[in-house]
Order: C-alpha cells, then structure tokens, then sequence
C-alpha cells in the first residue's frame, strides 16, 4: 500500500465525571485515502452518494480502536472535536484484513 495522505480519527470514550462521552483526536500518519462523489436515483428523486475509504495500515497506529458513529478528517487538525469541522465523516464500517504479509495488513474504514 503506498500512502497518499494522513487523518485524524475522532472516537467516543465515556467519562464518568461527567456522565457524558468525550472525544479523542488520534493523528495517524501514512493512509490510503480513497473518496469518491457520485448520486443515485430514488423515489424521492435525486440523492448524493458520496463515499470515502479509508487504508490504515497496522504499522501506522497498532492499538486503533475505531466503530461506527466515530468521525474522521482527512490530514491534521488542532480541534479536539469534530463538532464545526465541515470536513469531518461519519465512520459507517471498519473491516479489518489480518491475513498476508505485515506489510499489507490493514483496517479498511468506510466513512459518509
């Protein structure tokens, strides 16, 4: 996999001094970003159906925890939440190829 790019991944952990779940900003340098713009017809008529995935190799952040519902920005960014960033997507799925060599080992991140 040849990287083209960085990201921050923003994930939810509960903190239990304020009962409310707060966000974790993890910088992970050397993905493969892959985005992609395009629409679909339906009932309701036109609808977007823009798509990003995400390659993150196992030796760029070893102990990434990522589910749905995280958000993720493509390069840096100094907020330590993904509330107001424009640029932020939503995580749909991870799937997780562990099999091959090291060197090809990744999470696949889709993301909206």
């Amino acid at each position: 996999m040849i990287p083209n790019s960085d990201c921050t991944v923003f994930t939810q952990q509960y903190n239990p001094e304020t009962r409310k779940k707060d966000w974790i900003a993890t910088f992970i340098k050397g993905v493969f970003w892959q985005g992609s713009t395009g629409s679909r017809l339906s009932k309701l008529g036109t609808v977007e159906n823009n798509e990003t995935i995400v390659f993150i190799p196992f030796s760029s952040f070893p102990n990434l925890v990522i589910s749905p519902e995280d958000k993720i920005v493509r390069g840096a960014t100094d907020a330590t939440s993904p509330a107001g960033l424009k640029e932020a997507l939503t995580v749909m799925g991870v799937d997780t190829f562990d099999y091959g060599s090291p060197d090809m080992q990744h999470w696949e991140v889709v993301a909206k």
